[in-house]
């Protein structure tokens, strides 16, 4: 049984972001290096349909000292925030982690979603 969700409004406070869910309309920009080839850089593993949650922001130390290019460019360079989310795969039953940057969800590459109720149930 699916369950049914929601568009909700970007909240207005960003202290109530932390916990909340996102779908990713499209898939997280962050590159990860490959296991198998050094050097190669894979794309992420979170894509376009998925849904996420929003962990928290990164300070901007923790973003340019994080070793990741990414992160280093939105923090320092572009002067936005880094979103920390998070997945649970549905493959491999792994939490996994990555990182977006603010302007993602002002874009409406990742919108905040609620559940509302499985496909099932009237309404």
């Amino acid at each position: 049984m699916s369950r049914k969700i929601r568009e909700l409004a970007i909240p207005k406070y960003k202290k109530d972001w932390p916990g909340k869910t996102l779908l990713m309309k499209e898939a997280c920009p962050t590159t990860r290096m490959s296991p198998y080839e050094y050097g190669e850089r894979l794309p992420s593993l979170i894509e376009a349909g998925v849904l996420v949650k929003l962990e928290r922001f990164l300070s901007k130390s923790e973003a340019t000292l994080s070793g990741h290019s990414d992160l280093y460019q939105w923090a320092e360079k572009e002067g936005q925030r880094v979103i920390k989310i998070g997945w649970r795969c549905p493959r491999c039953a792994v939490c996994h982690e990555d990182y977006i940057p603010e302007s993602f969800i002002r874009q409406k590459k990742a919108i905040f979603v609620e559940f509302t109720g499985t496909e099932g149930e009237e309404a």
